[in-house]
């Protein structure tokens, strides 16, 4: 029974996952903000999000809330992937840094400081070609569809933005029938209509405040 209960769940688990919505919520100095949130992912392939900005540029952009966004979606993804997030890549180095620096030997100081250096050397800038993170198979596209071009580059504009350690982050904009096949999806899948934005322009102004989240602190 147990077993049978497992293996639905590893089914449930495997299938692919799609979801898209708009979602309102509050943006740097608690301005109301919009963006529109699509989620890709099948079994073997990165998990794909794709945040797209609102016609009118309502509130916070979706380049300055990439960090709110970020905090609403991530138990989503690390449902998904399984991911368990660790202090670095090498964590046994760590180990032994916390072991030295809780001894009483006289060479703690200078021990401790060669792993410090040892820390920052495996742990510097580094950058996945197309992942947000080094270490996690995701990859985040932000959306600039025509109509916002007023705002923020040329018509229906599609970024990756990538993240090292630091959590210093990069914007490169891609073509997505070319990178669609690099992470293995179809690119329509990826590809969002303009229709979608502009029916919601038609409607954004009727939101009522109370259905606007407040953002987590």
């Amino acid at each position: 029974m147990v077993r049978e209960h497992i293996f639905s769940l590893l089914e449930a688990f495997m299938e692919s996952y799609f979801e898209e919505y708009f979602w309102d919520f509050e943006g740097w100095h608690r301005v109301r903000s919009r963006v529109h949130i699509r989620m890709i992912h099948e079994a073997g392939k990165p998990f794909v999000i794709v945040c797209s900005q609102p016609l009118n540029g309502a509130g916070t952009s979706v380049q300055n809330a990439h960090e709110i966004i970020r905090k609403h979606l991530w138990p989503v993804v690390v449902m998904r992937l399984g991911l368990i997030e660790g202090k670095g890549r090498f964590p046994e180095l760590y180990k032994i840094k916390s072991t030295v620096e809780s001894s009483r030997s006289l060479g703690t100081a200078m021990a401790t400081w060669i792993l410090d250096k040892l820390s920052a050397f495996f742990d510097k800038e580094i950058y996945h070609p197309y992942r947000l993170l080094p270490d996690a198979n995701v990859v985040w596209i932000e959306h600039w569809p025509p109509g916002t071009d007023q705002l923020m580059g040329p018509v229906d504009d599609y970024l990756i933005i990538r993240e090292n350690r630091k959590g210093e982050k990069i914007w490169s904009s891609v073509n997505l029938n070319f990178f669609s096949k690099i992470i293995g999806y179809q690119s329509s899948i990826l590809t969002k209509n303009e229709a979608i934005f502009r029916e919601d322009s038609h409607r954004n102004n009727l939101i009522p405040q109370s259905e606007i989240e407040p953002a987590q602190n």
